[in-house]
């Protein structure tokens, strides 16, 4: 039950890569003329970086979902900087 949980988690996490895929190809078919590969990479990159920081005390309880009894208490958000300090 555990794996099941971990693969829904880790399919999820695929969102934001298929996100920046159809947003370069999105750009790349508007434009029919060269883009900027540079400030196409950086903006693509700012915003996985928003995003990420926006989302990783939202994800990080999500880590004990497979967990037996009380996983929303396996990975409290307190204990989020301890992982960024390590």
């Amino acid at each position: 039950d555990r794996t099941a949980w971990n693969t829904i988690l880790f399919a999820g996490s695929c969102i934001f890569a298929a996100a920046s895929q159809l947003y370069k190809e999105h750009v790349l078919c508007k434009h029919k003329t060269p883009v900027d590969a540079n400030q196409l990479n950086f903006t693509i990159s700012f915003f996985s970086l928003g995003s990420a920081l926006v989302m990783t005390p939202l994800l990080y309880m999500l880590q004990g979902l497979g967990g037996p009894g009380n996983w929303w208490s396996m990975y409290p958000s307190k204990d989020i900087s301890a992982n960024y300090s390590n």
